[in-house]
C-alpha cells in the first residue's frame, strides 16, 4: 500500500505525539512510469529502512533519486500522474523536503509557515510553537517568526523549507539535496542540525546527495541508484565507498578522495559568439521593496539594500566567479549585469558595443548580447520539446536554421541530453533542466554569457560537461560571469569577486491603519461584503440603487479611511465591468433607454464594491482562523482556500519573472501579443506551481488522518476584537439601506 504523508495513531489523542520514533520503510518491487515517457523512472526498485537508520541516497543525475523520495512520502500521485506498480509502507509520520524550497512556501510569514505540519498534526498551541522556535534555531534562521516569506532569499528559503520539515518531529525525514543552495558555512550548519534532530528522536532519515562526503558523518548506509532507475549499490555508507569507490565514481557520483573530473573537451565553434563584447557594472545600491499583495495590503515593508558598492568588470575570454554567503545578492548581481534589473543606484554597461543600461533595450537587442541561466532551472521553459527550446532564441534572432540546428544539435549532445530532443522539458529532473537552460542560453552565440547556480544538482559526468562548455565559451571569446558555491567550479574562473552581505535595517513591518476594517477581524468584514452582495443584486430601481451606492460609500470612508487598498488596481476591473454591462443593455434592447440600462450595472457595482475593497484587509491566514475555529469549518477546504489565496500574492512576482525570461531570450516585442503570451504562461507556471503545492502540503500533512478526523490544530486564535461590533454595526445599516431601498421603491 502507498503511504499518506502522516500516520497518526487516534487513539493516543488529538494526533499529538511528544516522541516520534524511527519508521520503518519497505519498498517493494516499485516501479513508476510517467505518461507520456518511453522508460520508466524507477524500475523495480526494493529497499528496507531499519527504524533509525540514515540513509545517503545517491545516484547521476536523473536516475530517479527524487521520485523515489516522493513515492516513500506517498505524494507521487501528485507529480503528474503515471502508472506505479510494487508497494510502499511506512510505518510513521513522513517530513519530505522537496527539491525546489519555494514550493515549499505555504503562509505569509515565517512562523506560520513552519507551523503548518505541526497543526496538521494536531500539536496544541503553546508545544507548536516551540517546535516553530527549536527548528528555526536549529537551521540558523536569522529572522524572527514575523518576516514575510516573500522578503527572503533563494538560501533563506531553503533553510525555512528544512525548518517545516524538523518542526513535524517526523518518524521518518526525507532530504532532497538540502544543501545545494547554501553557502558552506550555512550547509554544514544544517547537516548539523538534520543529524541533530534526527538523533534526538531516532529519526529515519533518506537524504539526496550528491556530495557524498559532507554526509559521511551524518549517514550510516549508502543506496545507489543507476541511470535505468534501479538499485545498483546498497551496503555501509564508509565501507561501500572503500571497496566501490572506483566504480561509483564512473558511474558519476562525487566519492570522497577521487579527482576533480577534467572538464569535457569541445569544438570552440560551438560556443563562440557571434559579436564579442564585455560587461561592467558599478552597483552602488540595489534596493528592493516587497510589493504589497492582494491579500497583504496592510503589510508595508521597509526597503531591503540587498546589493552595495560591487563593481564587476569581465572582458572576452574571462570567467569571474561572484561567490560569498547566501543572501550577500550574487543572483542580483548577476540579474543587474544581464540587463533584467535596474539598479537603485550605480551604471551598467553590456555588450558589444558597450552600450548603457541595458535594462531599457529592446528584447531583441538584449538576446543578442545576453544569454542568461537563472536560479531555478524550469523559469525559462517556453517550448514544447527540449530541441525546440534550444532553437528560440536564435529562431527569435532570425538566424540560419540550419546552422543554428546543428549547434543545438551538438550543445545537447555535449551536456548528456542527445537522446532527449523530443521530451517535454517539464518531464527533466532539476540537473537535466539546469543543463537544458545552459543550451539555450549559449546556442545563440550571446557576447556575455551569465549563470546561475550552473552547476547545482549535477554530478561528476555532468558537471564535467558543463564545466567544459563554459571554458570552451570562454576561451572563444565569450564573456563569462557565475553566480557559484560551487568551489570547483570557481577556481577554474580567471577570477573571483567575494560579495559581502549588506547590512540589514532593523526596521519591523508597518501596518497601515486607517478606518476600522484595519483593527477588525476577518469575519465582520466578510458579513459586510456578504450583506452587499444579497441587497445589491435585488436592488428595485435606479433610485434605490444610486442610494445604496452612496450608503456603501459612506460605509467605505468609516471602515476605510480615506485610502482605499489599492483604488485603481481593485476598482478598475470593476468599472470595465459596469461600463460594459451598462453598453450591452443598452445597445440591445429594443428602447435603447441609457437610464434603463444603468441599473444592472447598478447592480453589479452595489453588489460587488464593498467585497472588492475590503478584501484588502482579509489577511488569508487570519480568515483561516476564523473559518476554522468560529465557523467550525472542515479543515482541509479552509486550509487549501487559505493557501490558494496566499499564493494569488505571488502572481504579480512570477508575472515580472516570466517578462524577464522572455525579454532576456528575444522573445518581448513590446505589444498587445506579448500580454496575452504573458498572461497564458503566467497561467500555465501557476498551475505547475499549484501541482507543487500539492505535493509540498501532502508532504506536511495536509490529508492526515488527525485532519480527517477533525482534529487539527491553528497555531493562532480567531480573535474578536474592539472594532468588530462596530464592523457588524455597518452591515445591519447596509442591510437596512437595502430593504429601505425595496419598500420606497414600490
Amino acid at each position: 500500500m502507498s503511504p499518506t504523508s502522516a500516520d497518526v495513531d487516534l487513539d493516543a489523542g488529538p494526533g499529538f505525539d511528544e516522541g516520534p520514533r524511527g519508521a520503518l520503510v519497505e519498498a517493494e518491487d516499485l516501479t513508476w512510469l510517467p505518461y507520456g515517457a518511453a522508460r520508466p523512472v524507477l524500475d523495480g526498485v526494493s529497499l528496507r529502512v531499519a527504524p533509525g537508520e540514515r540513509v545517503l541516497l545517491a545516484g547521476a543525475s536523473g536516475s530517479g533519486k527524487s521520485t523515489l523520495l516522493r513515492a516513500l512520502a506517498g505524494v507521487l500521485a501528485e507529480t503528474g500522474g503515471g502508472d506505479q506498480t510494487g508497494q510502499v509502507h511506512v510505518s510513521g509520520q513522513v517530513g519530505l523536503l522537496l527539491q525546489d524550497p519555494e514550493d515549499a512556501v505555504v503562509a505569509r510569514t515565517v512562523g506560520r509557515d513552519v507551523a503548518f505540519g505541526p497543526e496538521n498534526s494536531g500539536v496544541p498551541r503553546g508545544p507548536l510553537w516551540e517546535r516553530v522556535r527549536a527548528a528555526l534555531a536549529s537551521v540558523r534562521f536569522p529572522h524572527d517568526t514575523t518576516r514575510e516569506t516573500r522578503a527572503l532569499s533563494g538560501g533563506e528559503t531553503q533553510r525555512l523549507a528544512l525548518a517545516g520539515v524538523l518542526a513535524l518531529d517526523p518518524g521518518l525525514v526525507l532530504l532532497d539535496e538540502p544543501c545545494s543552495m547554501l553557502d558552506p558555512a550555512a550547509a554544514q550548519a544544517v547537516r548539523s542540525a538534520v543529524a541533530a534532530a534526527v538523533a534526538e528522536v531516532g529519526a529515519t532519515l533518506v537524504a539526496v546527495e550528491h556530495e557524498l562526503a559532507h554526509w559521511v558523518d551524518v549517514c550510516d548506509r549508502l543506496v545507489v541508484l543507476g541511470d535505468g532507475g534501479r538499485v545498483v549499490a546498497d551496503g555501509p555508507l564508509a565501507p561501500t565507498l572503500a571497496a566501490e569507490g572506483e566504480r561509483l565514481a564512473g558511474l558519476g557520483l562525487w566519492v570522497p578522495g577521487a579527482p576533480t573530473p577534467s572538464p569535457v573537451e569541445m569544438p570552440s565553434g560551438l560556443v563562440a559568439p557571434v559579436r564579442r563584447g564585455g560587461v561592467t557594472a558599478a552597483v552602488d545600491e540595489v534596493v528592493r521593496q516587497v510589493q504589497p499583495g492582494l491579500a497583504s495590503w496592510q503589510a508595508v515593508h521597509p526597503p531591503q539594500l540587498v546589493l552595495q558598492d560591487v563593481s564587476l568588470e569581465a572582458s572576452p575570454g574571462e570567467a569571474v566567479a561572484v561567490t560569498g554567503r547566501s543572501g550577500a545578492g550574487k543572483s542580483t548581481l548577476v540579474a543587474c549585469a544581464a540587463g533584467l534589473l535596474e539598479p537603485t543606484s550605480g551604471t551598467v554597461r553590456l555588450g558589444a558595443d558597450d552600450r548603457e543600461a541595458p535594462h531599457r533595450w529592446h528584447a531583441v537587442e538584449l538576446a543578442e548580447a545576453v544569454g542568461w541561466v537563472p536560479q531555478r532551472p524550469e523559469l525559462p521553459i517556453t517550448a514544447r520539446t527540449v530541441l525546440d527550446e534550444v532553437l528560440l532564441t536564435g529562431r527569435a534572432l532570425g538566424q540560419d536554421e540550419e546552422s543554428l540546428g546543428e549547434r543545438a544539435a551538438a550543445l545537447l549532445e555535449a551536456l548528456g541530453l542527445g537522446d532527449r530532443h523530443d521530451a517535454d522539458p517539464h518531464t527533466l529532473s532539476g540537473g537535466e533542466q539546469r543543463r537544458l537552460s545552459l543550451a539555450s542560453a549559449l546556442a545563440h552565440g550571446p557576447s556575455v554569457l551569465l549563470l546561475d547556480e550552473p552547476t547545482v544538482g549535477q554530478d561528476r559526468r555532468t558537471w564535467a560537461a558543463v564545466t567544459g562548455v563554459i571554458e570552451a565559451a570562454r576561451a572563444a571569446g565569450t564573456t563569462v560571469v557565475v553566480s557559484t558555491h560551487d568551489r570547483r567550479l570557481a577556481s577554474r574562473c580567471t577570477r573571483e569577486l567575494v560579495l559581502d552581505r549588506p547590512p540589514a535595517a532593523a526596521v519591523p513591518v508597518r501596518r497601515r491603519a486607517s478606518g476600522l476594517a484595519a483593527y477588525a477581524s476577518a469575519l465582520p468584514l466578510m458579513l459586510v461584503s456578504l450583506v452587499a452582495m444579497v441587497v445589491g443584486l435585488v436592488v428595485p430601481t435606479v433610485a434605490a440603487g444610486l442610494g445604496l451606492l452612496g450608503v456603501e460609500l459612506a460605509l467605505l470612508l468609516v471602515l476605510c479611511g480615506v485610502r482605499w487598498p489599492q483604488p485603481v488596481l481593485r476598482l478598475t476591473p470593476l468599472a470595465i465591468g459596469a461600463a460594459s454591462l451598462w453598453w450591452s443593455n443598452w445597445w440591445w434592447a429594443e428602447a435603447r433607454d441609457p437610464v434603463a440600462a444603468v441599473l444592472p450595472a447598478l447592480r453589479m457595482t452595489t453588489a460587488a464594491l464593498p467585497g472588492v475593497v475590503l478584501a484588502g484587509y482579509l489577511e488569508p491566514f487570519s480568515l483561516g482562523d476564523q473559518l476554522g475555529q468560529r465557523l467550525r469549518l472542515p479543515a482541509r477546504p479552509v486550509v487549501a482556500a487559505v493557501v490558494a489565496l496566499q499564493r494569488f500574492d505571488q502572481l504579480r512576482s512570477t508575472y515580472a519573472d516570466l517578462r524577464a525570461v522572455r525579454r532576456a531570450r528575444g522573445l518581448l516585442r513590446r505589444g498587445i501579443t506579448d500580454a496575452v503570451v504573458l498572461t497564458f504562461a503566467l497561467l500555465v507556471q501557476a498551475l505547475r506551481q499549484a501541482g507543487r503545492l500539492a505535493v509540498a502540503m501532502e508532504a506536511r500533512g495536509y490529508s492526515s488522518p488527525v485532519v480527517r478526523a477533525g482534529c487539527r490544530t491553528w497555531a493562532q486564535p480567531a480573535r474578536w476584537g474592539h472594532a468588530d461590533p462596530w464592523v457588524v454595526l455597518c452591515a445591519l445599516t447596509l442591510a437596512v439601506a437595502g430593504v429601505t431601498g425595496h419598500l420606497v421603491g414600490r
